[in-house]
Order: C-alpha cells, then structure tokens, then sequence
C-alpha cells in the first residue's frame, strides 16, 4: 500500500471520526500519519484529554495512545507502559486484533480500546480499584494471562507450551502441517492443533506475538 492511499484511508476515517466523536479532531502529517487530539467524555462533566498517534504505516499498524499525566500518572499500576513516555497500555498485544480486528477504522479502535481505558482510569479514580471485570498484570505475567484466556482449550498452558505457541504466532511463514505441534503432543499439526493455529493465527498480529516473545521470554522467533 502506498503512502497516498494510506493517507486517504486516515483521512476519511478521521472524518468519520470526527461525526462519532464530535471532540475529536484529526490532523494529517506531511509524511504520513497523523494525531487525534481532543476529549472523550467517560460521563457527565468528565472527560479525558486524547493524544492518539496514527503511524504513517496505519492501518496495518495500530495507533498509540498518550496519556495525559495531569489526568492519570505514567505508572505502571495504571496502565500506563513503565518507559517515561505516556503510552498507554489498552490491552494485552496479542488481543488487540481481538479486539479490533483487521479491517476496523479508528472509530472502532477508540470505541473498543480507547473509550473503554478511559472509562476504566475515571473507575479506579472514583473507587479506588479497577472494574470487576479485573485487569491484566504486566510483563511477562500478564502475556501468560493473555495467552491463557486465547486458548482455553489447552486448559492452563505451560510455559513452555505459551513460548511454543508465541513463536509459531510470531512467524511470517504459515506453519506446515507435517510439524511438530507447539502443544507439546510430539504428534504432527496436521493430526493435533492445527486449525486452533490456524484459528489463532488469523486475529493475532506476528507483530504482537514477536514482541511477546520477546518480553516473556527473551528470544525472537525464527
């Protein structure tokens, strides 16, 4: 995809945005991309301030939200990436195609993950706790709770059986039938799990899962 019809596509999401979102605002970059600035109101009289960055290579990336430290503090326990640069923490990597799958806009990004993270910060400000509906933990806990809840038909996976499964996810190259499953059976894909791979592999990125991989466990995929 080139960088002009890349920057159609923001362009025309943004205007859709815009009447979904009235507080909102979208404005390109020159080389791609752009920034959604405003506020999204969680309830009445409440609102957050909104930075969402639209990287010039949307939409096969998806954007970044920064937060706002005089609205929630850049902590990690509020979800907020622990690298000094406001980035929030929406939801575990490897669900965000989950969440907003491949061919969504940005309305659909802000409505499923960006409005949701708000409504949960302004919670915990009034209660002093997350939603019941519970959070993730972080780091490498919190991608085994992610991968636990893609795959309940393993039943609590191992470790060793999540690291097997993230470099399978990772990979560009889809997996032949004749390999040996991630699961840890010793039987072949083809006899085993392979249309839960194949399942898993069409609503995660590779992108998501190599970083996974990365922060859980230190290796890269082959």
């Amino acid at each position: 995809m080139n960088k002009a019809t890349r920057r159609q596509i923001v362009e025309a999401e943004g205007q859709h945005l815009s009447r979904s979102y009235p507080g909102l605002t979208l404005e390109l970059h020159p080389t791609g991309g752009g920034v959604v600035t405003g506020q999204i109101e969680v309830a009445e009289g409440v609102s957050f301030t909104t930075d969402m960055r639209i990287p010039s290579s949307y939409p096969d990336t998806e954007p970044i939200l920064i937060c706002d430290p005089k609205e929630i503090p850049w902590k990690l326990h509020r979800h907020v990436y622990a690298n000094n640069t406001g980035r929030a923490c929406l939801c575990g990597r490897c669900e965000t195609r989950i969440h907003w799958p491949w061919g969504s806009n940005l309305t659909d990004f802000v409505t499923k993950l960006v409005y949701p993270y708000f409504a949960g910060q302004f919670y915990y400000d009034t209660h002093g706790e997350w939603p019941p509906t519970g959070e993730r933990d972080h780091g490498k806990p919190g991608i085994l709770e992610t991968f636990t809840d893609l795959v309940p038909e393993l039943k609590n996976p191992s470790e060793s059986q999540v690291k097997s499964f993230l470099r399978l996810l990772a990979r560009k190259s889809t997996p032949k039938g004749h390999e040996l499953c991630p699961c840890g059976s010793r039987k072949k894909l083809r006899g085993c799990h392979e249309q839960f791979v194949s399942r898993l592999r069409s609503c995660v990125d590779p992108r998501h899962a190599a970083l996974d991989l990365k922060e859980a466990f230190g290796t890269r995929s082959k």
